[in-house]
């Protein structure tokens, strides 16, 4: 497939259904966003798996961007000690990365 038969083929899902995502679909996501590249590679996020019932709720107090999911993945921004960006440095560039990925 090209990329921009790729392109041409996306779509945003704002319905799911009601049953669990297999693990190894879990770990290919993951794994997506784990090879993301970042500033230095230095990896600065932290990617939170949230399915239990009560994390789920929680997220859901906050944002309805769920869309009733039975997973969500919550991608945090966490500089690694002793990195020093740069003032040309963008901090959500690595983190939009690896969202771009999942």
């Amino acid at each position: 497939m090209s990329f921009f038969d790729l392109v041409k083929e996306r779509y945003s899902v704002r319905n799911f259904a009601d049953r669990p995502v297999e693990e190894e679909k879990l770990y290919q996501i993951l794994e997506a966003g784990r090879l993301a590249p970042t500033a230095m590679n230095e990896q600065p996020q932290r990617i939170f798996v949230l399915k239990s019932p009560e994390a789920l709720a929680k997220v859901r107090k906050v944002t309805r961007m769920t869309y009733n999911a039975p997973v969500c993945m919550l991608d945090l921004g966490y500089p690694a000690e002793g990195y020093k960006p740069s003032p040309m440095h963008f901090s959500r560039l690595p983190l939009e990365a690896t969202v771009k990925e999942l």
